[in-house]
């Protein structure tokens, strides 16, 4: 909070928060420079299709012992 407050950094999205939902006491609420979305905004008609190809897909990867498409870097941490 103390990054945005000051303008270290320019703003930021958040969909995710330690204590959920979050409390209407909460200054995050009154940040403006936050963009506040529920954490289920992904969620579409087609979340659960996209889902499932995505898995297909990934594991048809992995069977075939090719690199997948999202693997993390451990050493950059994402």
């Amino acid at each position: 909070m103390v990054a945005l407050k000051d303008k270290q950094i320019k703003g930021a999205a958040l969909d995710v928060f330690y204590e959920e939902p979050l409390p209407k006491e909460s200054k995050l609420w009154d940040a403006e420079n936050l963009i506040l979305i529920p954490h289920i905004s992904g969620k579409t008609k087609y979340f659960f299709d996209r889902c499932i190809n995505l898995f297909q897909e990934t594991f048809k990867l992995y069977y075939d012992n090719k690199p997948m498409k999202f693997e993390v870097d451990l050493e950059k941490g994402f």
